[in-house]
């Protein structure tokens, strides 16, 4: 373990994640300092737990920066009207935890819930808020088919379950004019074919990662008919 935690130099991470937030005209003047400390603080310690807990299949952490932290907080402008969002299968916190450090500031009346099953990965949300006091995030150890204490105008997902599956189990928990707001790695033409009736597909927007090159991106927003 000790040689793995040394491959982590928080001053080039630092370097690279300025660098990478100067590429996005919308990130470029919101990420202030203090969530620039903030996210490599969470990145240390997803690298750290992630020695024991296998919370990524990646394990570099300048990889991990790219792939977690800028692919989450690239969709941002996607979230940004939105008051309370429910981040299905969080896994890691992913998008949850990027986009609740950004939004504590620029829209501190956003709510962020993170809700996944396993035990592990809960203990590890934890650890993070102890370390990065986040008030408008709430962690929740369930499965999504279990939880029914309220409803929100946002439910995201990174790598949660495919669209059709994705907006059944989930749809006692989408508020009554709510949104699915999904990341995808592809896009959705043949997931669309098995969307239930009940919902449709507003818009799909490809996303551009700073850092990420040849790996396509999507935004794919979901409604009620």
């Amino acid at each position: 373990m000790a040689k793995a935690l040394a491959t982590f130099s928080r001053p080039a991470l630092a370097q690279q994640l300025q660098k990478l937030l100067a590429q996005d005209a919308y990130l470029a003047p919101l990420v202030d300092q203090a969530m620039q400390e903030q996210l490599l603080t969470y990145l240390e310690l997803m690298h750290k737990w992630n020695q024991a807990f296998n919370l990524t299949a990646i394990k570099d952490p300048s990889q991990m920066l790219v792939k977690h932290l800028l692919d989450s907080l690239a969709v941002a402008p996607s979230f940004a009207n939105y008051n309370k969002v429910l981040d299905v299968g969080t896994g890691a916190g992913l998008p949850g935890i990027p986009l609740a450090i950004l939004f504590a500031k620029v829209n501190p009346h956003m709510h962020f819930t993170l809700l996944d099953s396993l035990g592990k990965r809960i203990q590890f949300l934890r650890q993070v808020l102890i370390h990065i006091p986040l008030p408008n995030v709430t962690i929740v150890h369930s499965p999504v088919e279990d939880y029914h204490e309220e409803q929100f105008d946002c439910i995201t997902s990174r790598a949660f379950t495919a669209l059709d599956r994705m907006t059944l189990v989930c749809e006692h928990l989408l508020a009554p004019n709510g949104n699915y707001v999904l990341l995808k790695s592809s896009k959705v033409d043949e997931e669309a074919k098995t969307l239930p009736a009940q919902f449709k597909i507003e818009q799909v927007t490809g996303i551009s990662v700073p850092g990420l090159e040849d790996n396509e991106r999507y935004i794919v927003v979901v409604s009620r008919n």
